[in-house]
């Protein structure tokens, strides 16, 4: 099994590259300060009118075969807040990193919609929820958006 650091790099990784073949310029958050404690990436699209488009993204990385990521709603709501006060969109992308090659899976959600699953699943499960959000609960959408 890999390292928790290598499988959040690896994701990171991913996303950009999906990102990219959006037609987006990434800069990688941690690679300014370290390490982001809520972001990870920037993401910006320039548009022919107007300004451009501005991503933050929160990448969630795992080898869990259930797709379950751990998404603290404080967080999500915080990425929020930070993303909305600077003009940018707040995303969380969810990217699942099959360990035997296969081809990996990104989903992403609006940070704001993150933060109520999450919550949904602290309310729904007492005591100490390692896990948040999964790929299964359809409520996450593949990268497939046109902002």
């Amino acid at each position: 099994m890999a390292a928790k650091g290598a499988i959040g790099q690896k994701a990171e990784e991913i996303v950009a590259q999906a990102l990219v073949s959006k037609g987006y310029e990434i800069t990688n958050l941690n690679s300014l300060v370290r390490n982001c404690p809520f972001m990870d990436l920037l993401a910006t699209k320039p548009k022919r009118r107007g300004p451009a488009r501005r991503l933050l993204v929160q990448v969630k990385g795992t080898t869990n075969a259930k797709m379950w990521f751990g998404a603290q709603p404080s967080r999500a709501r915080a990425l929020d807040q930070f993303a909305s006060a600077f003009g940018c969109t707040a995303e969380y992308a969810f990217v699942y990193v099959d360990t035997v090659g296969a081809r990996p899976v990104v989903q992403f959600a609006a940070a704001k919609d993150v933060a109520q699953m999450a919550e949904e699943a602290e309310e729904s499960y007492p005591g100490t929820n390692r896990y948040h959000v999964a790929i299964s609960q359809g409520r996450l959408v593949p990268l497939v958006f046109t902002p």
